[in-house]
């Protein structure tokens, strides 16, 4: 008679029930795996387990085994119907040194390292690598491309895994357990990864390479905004090369303009005499252009009141375009701050009244333009609130642009975009 085992250790890993499809438990397998990568500061014990949970789980066989027999050894009559894996020392290399006592057969003898499954070799993906990339406002207004450096774990091209040794260090774990006594009676283990083999269990299976991607920064890009260099990640000896994530890091401090959505924002401080008779200004944009602002010669600027450019803010992001002809652009929001004089005298009292009571207006400010060039010059409109634009995106698509190789071409500031004049 069979006795009760308890077989529920790698579902809870996994978090999943034990009536979970090989679908769930992939799933919970990647996004646990991306959690607790160890590079990025997981625990290294629980990311050990959570693999040799799913070496178990991901297979029909070995599955159906351990739900029979949890983590115990199987009686010596035989583990399955038409299996080979008879006795305790076949059903240890069944699940691949993945026991309890930290992956030791009974009587203390090693385990060989288990052999990788030809059938779910191909379908499985080492964990991806995550690189920040901080880019610069302008960066993300004209597009660039930047060179990131990646560290990733390759297998060399001579390694052969049919005739591959278990790396001595770790007998074939991939971890190494060390026992430290804390007390009389009282000892602690803690497990950490090899270093000789790199966490792959074989010798000379893996070696560190640095290698300079050249990653595509798009016009419009966002902070948190994604590029995936397929393919193109670590290597284990047992699953398909991972990926790396690119994520963008916004560094969006300006002295002038503030980004909102697809929109730019400035705070101008006018002098009251521009507010009734009319401002011009300058300012230089984000790819160097210097745009020359005016107000609609028959309208005053109320103190708090914000005016538009239209077409004159972010590009809006568009996955894989490099064409700025493709692209459309959110509006330049320009909120006006009235510097009120102090005092006036009795003089330019009556000279206002004066001037109210007929409706004359001075004349228009002259911008103080030094010997600066003007690249265009342009007519504000009144703002609405239609003219916010708070997606950034042309789209609303959040997947990561997936780009392919490792070359990208600079992407240079386009055409300017098409401004309303009055």
């Amino acid at each position: 008679m069979e006795t009760s085992v308890d077989s529920s250790r790698y579902y809870n890993t996994l978090q999943v029930t034990k009536t979970a499809t090989q679908d769930q438990i992939r799933d919970n397998y990647r996004r646990l795996v991306r959690q607790h990568q160890p590079e990025l500061g997981g625990d290294i014990d629980l990311f050990h387990l959570i693999k040799e949970a799913y070496n178990v789980l991901k297979d029909p066989e070995k599955r159906s085994l351990y739900d029979r027999y949890g983590e115990t050894l199987a009686p010596a009559e035989g583990t399955a119907s038409g299996s080979d894996f008879g006795g305790a020392g076949g059903f240890y290399n069944m699940f691949g040194g993945a026991g309890m006592n930290f992956g030791q057969p009974p009587g203390g003898a090693q385990a060989p390292p288990s052999q990788p499954n030809s059938s779910s070799t191909s379908q499985n993906k080492t964990a991806k690598l995550y690189k920040d990339v901080t880019i610069t406002f302008e960066e993300a207004y004209k597009g660039a491309t930047k060179t990131v450096e990646i560290v990733r774990k390759i297998v060399p091209a001579n390694f052969d895994i049919a005739q591959a040794q278990q790396c001595a260090g770790c007998n074939g774990r991939g971890i190494r357990i060390t026992t430290r006594e804390l007390s009389p009676g009282m000892i602690q283990q803690q497990s950490q990864c090899c270093d000789e083999c790199q966490g792959s269990g074989y010798a000379n299976s893996q070696f560190s390479e640095t290698k300079n991607f050249q990653v595509m920064v798009a016009r419009g890009t966002s902070d948190g905004d994604t590029v995936l260099l397929s393919n193109e990640g670590n290597q284990e000896p047992t699953e398909a090369q991972g990926d790396i994530e690119i994520r963008f890091k916004l560094n969006e401090s300006h002295s002038v303009l503030k980004r909102d959505g697809a929109d730019l924002r400035m705070t101008k401080t006018i002098p009251l005499v521009d507010a009734l008779c009319g401002t011009k200004f300058t300012f230089t944009h984000l790819d160097g252009r210097v745009i020359e602002v005016k107000s609609p010669e028959d309208k005053t600027i109320r103190d708090g009141g914000s005016m538009t450019l239209i077409g004159f803010g972010m590009p809006k992001f568009v996955s894989n375009c490099n064409s700025t002809d493709q692209q459309t652009f959110g509006n330049l929001i320009i909120t006006f701050t009235i510097e009120w004089p102090e005092s006036i005298c009795q003089q330019q009292k009556n000279g206002l009244r004066n001037i109210f009571r007929t409706s004359s207006q001075s004349p228009m400010q002259e911008a103080n333009t030094e010997a600066e060039t003007i690249s265009e010059s342009v007519v504000l409109e009144s703002y609405i609130e239609e003219h916010r634009n708070p997606n950034p995106r042309e789209t609303d698509s959040s997947q990561p642009t997936d780009f392919q190789g490792n070359s990208g071409e600079n992407v240079e500031g386009g055409a300017s975009p098409q401004c309303s004049q009055q």
